[in-house]
């Protein structure tokens, strides 16, 4: 009774408005057939009908009419065994004999708690009539308890299977797991919804037996070979398989575990396991392996591609990290996937600084993600790198990192001759050395661009956003740590039409006057974050009616006027605000104290004796000659200092200080 009353309200609690259209059937369905009556007495819908002509009007609403229907049930079932006799009284599987129709069982429209006594009084008085019940868990068809078992957690799914054998086969059914993972892991941590994990290889062989329809699996630590067996024979259906990139495996259980689990999708294998062409050429029989994710375990182990390159033939991204990989190697692979490469994530060199970005141009057709680690190519290679750049006309992810400045005019060649069209996402964060010039090209040369950011870029000014108004389709921009702006970049960037989200962290706003009042032109922007700055100057005042879009202010650790942001969600109720500002320490204060210390220092030395301050003399020579001493005594004085302050307390010590 506990479960169905249970079930019933969360299904009702979590249905759509279909499954109450559903649930509406049911409830009449079962006021039909719940309470059978002999020939002689007329039946239920006659007799309710009576009862319900002299209290119905002419027209009667479809929720009025579920909650008779629900008094019908409690009238009958209730009503003496003159007009219904316990005999008669019979649950659906008695008087069918075959279960319920599964397109005729629902729920009703009732409120929880109502549906709930509904139910029990129901269940209840059958169970005392008969000893069976009308409605339980048991008479609800599948589709309704793998509605309900969706809202369940991965313990929760693993748990239930002990309540029946048709509880089990439900909670394995393959729909319920497409979203669920496994970890296998080395310390304690919770668990969520969708995922659960486990310190033990024990703990996860067993759940691979409890849950065969398992889809996503990630070993956050090196596991046994038993535990790969107990993976490729149980959960074959395996999607997404993600390995730590410490794990050994022979190669009878990669063969095994690449034929059985032929589904795999996304792999993530250390560069260890792929160093020899066996290993690699059992991977590469996985046909249907779409992302690769390769990890560096030892850096002199470069993996074999050449395998990778003739088989997986959906292979579509790949991320090399921050291994090297041979050229030629790597020259054959991106060529035999020329077709369906989609997305890369690598360095920019490799041995003897040899760029790759020549090599990438075979795939220029179908490349449209990139992203490239560690900036280190030889100079004079610089242009034709970033020429092979701007050649990736179809791309629409890009995402490089110069930590050291590029020759002078160079890296503004990806965005000329035509630039990057399609080009949707620029990430230039930490790019320490890029370059004014650069993002004036950017500017011209990617007409789409959606966001863009320039986290610490120390070296743009002003100019460099100059011609920004060209990005009429910008939404989402980010100057955080950008030192050299001043006063005409908030004013360039009030021209952005669609800007909706803005981060300025670490700045300093009062070196962006004058033009920092037109940050409230910026009449679309619903996000704004400005932690860990200086916020003198910033009209928070004037953002009410000017910034009505604004839904997020973010200012934690920021520094200025504490009163500046008072009364800003009364004026703007939708309006969320995180952190505060503290005050700012003023710099004459600061000044003022060092400056009384020294005339304090002074006077002192003044009203000191000429004896006074030789004493004072010899004891600094005193101080710098007992240093030199220092190391090799400074045993016997910690241990003379712990007696003093052991025999003596301190108040002791600060009174005979007193009194000298």
């Amino acid at each position: 009774m506990y479960f169905s009353n249970l079930l019933i309200t969360t299904l009702y609690c979590n249905s759509s408005e279909s499954d109450v259209a559903v649930c509406k059937c049911l409830q009449v369905s079962q006021a039909e057939d719940c309470v059978t009556s002999p020939p002689s007495a007329p039946p239920i819908s006659q007799r309710c009908e009576e009862r319900d002509n002299s209290e119905m009007t002419s027209e009667v609403e479809p929720s009025e009419e579920c909650k008779k229907a629900s008094e019908d049930v409690a009238m009958c079932l209730s009503s003496d065994s003159s007009k219904a006799p316990l005999s008669s009284v019979t649950s659906p599987l008695e008087s069918s004999g075959t279960t319920p129709d599964e397109s005729e069982v629902s729920m009703t429209n009732l409120d929880p708690q109502q549906l709930e006594t509904n139910v029990a009084d129901t269940a209840d008085n059958t169970a005392l009539d008969t000893g069976s019940q009308c409605l339980s868990i048991d008479t609800l068809p599948d589709e309704i308890l793998l509605k309900v078992f969706s809202h369940l957690s991965f313990s929760e799914l693993v748990d239930i299977q002990k309540v029946s054998s048709r509880w089990k086969r439900l909670s394995q059914d393959a729909e319920l797991w497409t979203d669920k993972e496994y970890e296998i892991r080395s310390w304690s941590d919770c668990d969520s919804d969708t995922c659960k994990g486990g310190r033990t290889d024990r703990e996860a062989i067993q759940t691979f037996c409890d849950v065969p329809n398992l889809r996503k699996v990630c070993m956050r630590r090196g596991a046994k070979s038993g535990v790969f067996r107990a993976l490729y024979n149980k959960c074959q259906r395996l999607s997404e398989l993600r390995l730590h990139y410490t794990q050994k495996l022979s190669y009878s259980v990669l063969k095994n575990l690449v034929e059985k689990c032929s589904g795999i999708h996304t792999l993530r294998i250390s560069n260890e396991l792929l160093k020899s062409e066996k290993f690699s050429e059992a991977v590469s029989h996985l046909k249907n392996l779409r992302v690769l994710d390769l990890e560096e375990y030892f850096s002199e182990n470069t993996p074999v591609l050449r395998p990778l390159g003739d088989g997986c033939p959906r292979l579509a991204e790949v991320d090399f990290g921050w291994m090297t990989i041979d050229m030629e190697d790597l020259r054959y692979f991106l060529n035999a996937k020329r077709n369906t490469l989609k997305s890369v994530r690598m360095k920019w060199a490799m041995v003897g600084k040899r760029c790759v970005l020549p090599l990438l141009t075979v795939c220029a057709d179908s490349l449209e993600r990139l992203q490239l680690y560690e900036f280190d190519i030889v100079r004079d290679e610089a242009r034709e790198a970033f020429t092979a750049l701007g050649s990736l006309k179809n791309l629409q992810e890009l995402k490089i990192s110069l930590i050291d400045p590029p020759p002078p005019g160079s890296a503004a060649l990806a965005f000329k001759a035509g630039g990057l069209p399609k080009l949707r996402l620029l990430d230039l964060r930490e790019s320490f050395g890029v370059d004014s010039d650069t993002i004036i090209a950017a500017s011209r040369g990617c007409p789409a661009l959606r966001e863009l950011s320039v986290r610490g870029a120390e070296l743009l000014s002003d100019a460099a956003f100059s011609q920004i108004y060209r990005l009429q389709h910008l939404e989402i921009l980010d100057l955080s740590c950008c030192k050299g702006l001043g006063g005409d970049v908030i004013p360039c960037l009030a021209r952005l039409p669609h800007l909706h989200t803005l981060s300025m962290e670490e700045m300093e706003f009062p070196k962006l006057q004058p033009g920092l009042s037109s940050i409230v032109e910026l009449s679309g922007l619903r996000c704004l974050t400005l932690n860990y700055s200086l916020v003198t100057g910033v009209p928070f005042d004037k953002f009410p009616g000017k910034l009505v879009n604004l839904r997020e202010l973010n200012i934690q650790w920021c520094r200025g006027d504490p009163k500046a942001t008072e009364g800003l969600t009364e004026q703007m109720p939708d309006l969320e605000i995180h952190g505060n500002i503290e005050e700012e320490e003023r710099a004459d204060d600061t000044e003022g104290h060092e400056s009384d210390a020294e005339v304090a220092e002074e006077g002192n030395e003044e009203n000191a004796g000429p004896g006074d301050a030789d004493d004072v003399q010899d004891g600094g020579s005193e101080n710098d000659d007992s240093d030199s001493d220092s190391n090799s005594s400074s045993d016997s004085e910690s241990d003379g200092e712990n007696l003093i302050w052991g025999e003596r307390g301190i108040s002791d010590l600060f009174l005979e200080n007193m009194n000298e």
